[in-house]
């Protein structure tokens, strides 16, 4: 068995560091014995339910794949993409000149990511990148409110576009799909919460590959 190096250790530090981590709370897992349990385990120790049996949450989010959605052809006007929402009520600052229809109609690969645990947009973003992934817009979120089979998901939980943002009376704002008491909203949201709420799911799209030739 070859011991720890002292490369590692710094490493180590590193991460203390970096979670802010007090010496009265490093000093308490010492103590309490935390860490020598946790040094015991000798490779079986899956991050994932360790961090589920810690309270913390996953790491890697749960993903619907949204199959069959179809952004229409550009000639489907602006407000009949709203129209075809149904929505019960729709916030007066999403608007053309706003939030603009950008995308060639054709299929979307689109998903829901679930984090479940509060992330900060950042975070989000740095997930999608780094697993070919990007922000969806403002046209897919129009085009997931409006499909028959997926127009109801955001009565369970919100549905957040961040691809698509507007500065709106000072503030950068991002549209939603969201809920009222028995309403479905096609709502706007602050772009720089700090944490969105934990059952919030964000509507990404899969980067596709360009084909070989």
């Amino acid at each position: 068995m070859t011991i720890a190096t002292l490369p590692q250790a710094t490493k180590v530090l590193e991460l203390i560091t970096q979670k802010k981590v007090s010496s009265n709370q490093l000093q308490r897992l010492l103590e309490g014995g935390f860490i020598s349990d946790l040094l015991e385990v000798n490779g079986s120790l899956d991050r994932e339910s360790f961090r589920q049996f810690l309270g913390l949450g996953n790491l890697m989010p749960s993903l619907l794949e949204l199959t069959g959605v179809v952004l229409p052809e550009q000639s489907v006007t602006y407000g009949d993409r709203i129209a075809a929402g149904g929505y019960d009520w729709k916030d007066d600052d999403i608007t053309e000149k706003q939030f603009p229809l950008t995308l060639p109609a054709g299929p979307r690969p689109l998903v829901l990511a679930h984090f479940d645990k509060v992330r900060a947009r950042q975070q989000v973003e740095e997930w999608s990148t780094e697993n070919g992934y990007e922000f969806a817009l403002f046209d897919d979120l129009l085009a997931v409110g409006s499909h028959p089979e997926y127009k109801e998901l955001q009565r369970q939980f919100p549905i957040i576009q961040l691809g698509s943002s507007a500065v709106i009376h000072g503030y950068r704002r991002v549209p939603y799909l969201g809920r009222g008491v028995a309403e479905r909203d096609l709502d706007l949201l602050w772009y720089d919460v700090l944490d969105w709420v934990r059952g919030c799911r964000f509507l990404l799209v899969r980067k596709v590959q360009p084909l070989v030739t």
